[in-house]
């Protein structure tokens, strides 16, 4: 195929607003840009694994990686923390990563609107302060 079609393709595609060529699903909203639906009981949920035993990291394309750590002796908690990060990301696809500690993680680059509390540097040496809204959903 001639790569000058591939390119009209591409662009068409692009000023549609439809998925790249190539991708598997287009982009999931953001529960606090577009007001997307947000399972609340999940995300409390996921919000004190996050404070507690995970970070997030920036990766490629403004990417960001929310990855959670868990000892290896709770055998059924990676399970349980990639159904949670399912039920707040409905299109992610956890992935678990062994080693001394098993590493839960999804990407998205809408991590860092759902978790305000993430920025540069390390999470403890930080002031962490949950936002209002946190607050909310937390204690409903």
């Amino acid at each position: 195929m001639a790569i000058k079609t591939i390119r009209k393709w591409r662009r068409l595609y692009q000023r549609q607003g439809l998925p790249r060529l190539g991708s598997g699903c287009p982009a999931s909203p953001c529960p606090r840009c577009d007001y997307a639906d947000l399972n609340e009981s999940a995300y409390a949920h996921l919000l004190g694994w996050y404070l507690g035993d995970g970070h997030i990291a920036r990766a490629r394309r403004s990417v960001y990686v929310l990855s959670i750590s868990n000892d290896p002796k709770y055998s059924r908690l990676p399970d349980e923390i990639a159904a949670t990060m399912r039920l707040v990301k409905p299109t992610g696809s956890p992935c678990k990563r062994g080693g001394h500690a098993t590493r839960i993680e999804v990407r998205w680059k809408r991590w860092p609107c759902l978790f305000p509390q993430h920025g540069p540097g390390r999470k403890h040496l930080r002031k962490i302060e949950v936002a209002d809204w946190q607050q909310e959903i937390v204690a409903r």
